[in-house]
């Protein structure tokens, strides 16, 4: 693999792009399928996991940063946000996100990031609450993940 030296300015640059339009991909998904459907797993695809896992180990803070841009797009700031739809749950997010990091990210590395992002997010956010219906804490997804020992 290749290493370059980028200057933070054009990396930012370049992960707002891909921000917007992965969230543009993951709603367009969504819509296709019959929409969003809280509880249910919003697996982002793999290039989300690619880019979130290297931030998660490299840069943990733009991890984080990555992941509130990230979900402010699938909320509010794209323009194949449903305005009639639920809003997609950062549980659901982070299910999603569960399959697609990659082997490189252990799992202790991964339930480290998962519990950061539910720590961090909401306050990043400005503490987006889960609508009451859906519950707070989900069950690990059945498969090739189900080892993980998620809250």
């Amino acid at each position: 693999m290749n290493h370059y030296r980028i200057p933070n300015r054009v990396l930012e640059l370049l992960i707002d792009g891909f921000v917007r339009d992965e969230a543009r991909w993951l709603l367009k998904t969504l819509a296709d399928r019959g929409g969003y459907r809280p509880g249910t797993p919003a697996n982002p695809g793999d290039p989300v996991g690619i880019v979130l896992g290297w931030l998660w180990l490299h840069h943990p803070s733009w991890a984080m940063s990555f992941l509130g841009d990230y979900i402010v797009q699938l909320r509010t700031d794209n323009e194949l946000v449903d305005p009639n739809g639920p809003p997609i749950l950062l549980d659901d997010l982070l299910a999603g996100i569960r399959f697609t990091l990659p082997q490189w990210v252990d799992a202790d590395q991964a339930i480290a990031l998962v519990e950061e992002a539910r720590r961090d997010t909401p306050v990043r956010l400005g503490a987006l609450p889960q609508p009451p219906e859906v519950p707070a804490s989900m069950p690990p997804p059945q498969g090739a993940w189900s080892h993980w020992r998620i809250p």
